[in-house]
């Protein structure tokens, strides 16, 4: 749940990562996310996560990708856990879409590149989301290690990412960099949320 609202002293409500916020002038005031949706059963998960964050120092500690992958894989014992705090999106509704979502998905490989020590199974088809095939044939994989990378930039400061994202070494278009932006802002929200009733 978001914190009540000073003007209607009313829950503003849970937000789901996947959802388009429209406000009344048909405006989005929070970006969608076009590689993962949530649900508030995964918010126990997301608040143990939160914990383990903040025993190691919040955002005051820049956490390293390996602390984050240890805890997505339970130390390389459970490689599909990272599934417990959120899902792929099972379709995409228009080639645009696709294209979007394939271009996000080739940063988030390049980057991955640079991190030393990522096993190779995490990036294999063996641990991606299985999606439903009645959904939509022109469906993407998203494999852990991609799904861990998002965490692993949700779980930093903003300026943080942006440093990872906007570095010289980064040529990928800024349309798809604010995109993998929008998407960890919006895992981050779910995190800063899920522990409020």
């Amino acid at each position: 749940m978001l914190p009540i609202d000073p003007a209607t002293t009313k829950s503003r409500g849970y937000i789901l990562i996947s959802h388009d916020g429209v406000s009344e002038n048909k405006e989005s005031h929070l970006p969608i996310s076009i590689l993962f949706r949530s649900s508030k059963s995964q918010n126990f998960v997301r608040k143990q996560y939160k914990s383990f964050l903040s025993e190691r120092g919040g955002c005051c500690k820049p956490i390293e990708f390996q602390d984050v992958l240890r805890y997505w894989t339970k130390d390389g014992n459970d490689n599909l856990f990272v599934w417990n705090i959120l899902s792929p999106q099972l379709c995409r509704k228009s080639e645009e879409e696709e294209q979007n979502f394939n271009n996000l998905l080739s940063l988030i490989k390049r980057l991955l590149s640079d991190v030393p020590d990522v096993p190779k199974q995490l990036m294999s088809l063996q641990n991606t989301f299985t999606k439903d095939k009645k959904c939509c044939e022109k469906s993407s994989s998203i494999s852990v290690a991609e799904a861990i990378y998002v965490i692993y930039l949700a779980s930093l400061r903003k300026d943080q990412r942006k440093e990872i994202l906007f570095a010289d070494s980064v040529s990928d278009p800024e349309f798809t960099k604010n995109q993998l932006l929008d998407e960890a802002a919006l895992v981050h929200i779910a995190l800063n949320v899920s522990d409020m009733e």
